[in-house]
């Protein structure tokens, strides 16, 4: 069980989280929609196509409704998603996921990704929203190391990893409104009801 100051986000936050396994990422992202409550606004936007996998289990629990739009796993696609999060929302406080193979950003200049993740910071601080990046797939300790040093544009920073039979939750640093954990790495075990 995670501990509370890692489980919860806050308004106008960017988080980034990457696991190497699709599945890990999808029971993640599955878990994180389970979480909410249900009168939250919730949007999960997948780039992957990999939604469908989120939803075929369904949830018992979380929000009356999700939101759920396609994303192009191209860097023009990429780039454009910015503006496109001005056209989605609105004043109300909302929550993004945003499914996203390592393999639309791995080859990208570690200049594209900051220029590309303050403009989604600019947008999520003007719109009271909040954005979890769920990472995932050959190439997320590569975009790990481009990431620690945008810890300015970041929230926090995560990665979900199987190692030697057990899950390891690897806490670069995660901010909300209790403050800051850094440099934390936790055992999980699998319950029915997720980590």
């Amino acid at each position: 069980q995670l501990w509370d100051e890692l489980q919860v986000g806050q308004l106008h936050g960017l988080y980034w989280l990457g696991c190497d396994r699709t599945q890990d990422v999808l029971s993640l992202c599955r878990q994180t929609i389970q979480a909410q409550q249900t009168v939250a606004r919730v949007t999960l936007i997948d780039v992957g196509g990999e939604a469908a996998s989120i939803l075929e289990e369904g949830y018992q629990q979380g929000p009356e409704s999700l939101a759920i739009y396609r994303l192009a796993p191209t860097p023009s696609a990429l780039m454009a998603f910015p503006n496109e999060l001005s056209r989605l929302l609105n004043q109300r406080p909302h929550l993004l996921l945003l499914l996203l193979p390592a393999a639309a950003l791995v080859h990208q200049p570690a200049n594209w990704l900051a220029e590309w993740l303050q403009r989604i910071s600019d947008v999520l601080q003007r719109h009271n929203a909040t954005l979890f990046i769920f990472n995932h797939g050959m190439g997320t300790d590569s975009l790990r190391n481009q990431l620690i040093p945008l810890n300015r544009q970041l929230y926090g920073l995560v990665s979900l990893r199987w190692q030697l039979d057990c899950w390891r939750y690897d806490v670069a640093f995660w901010s909300n409104t209790s403050g800051v954990s850094a440099q934390q790495n936790i055992e999980l075990i699998a319950t029915p009801q997720g980590w």
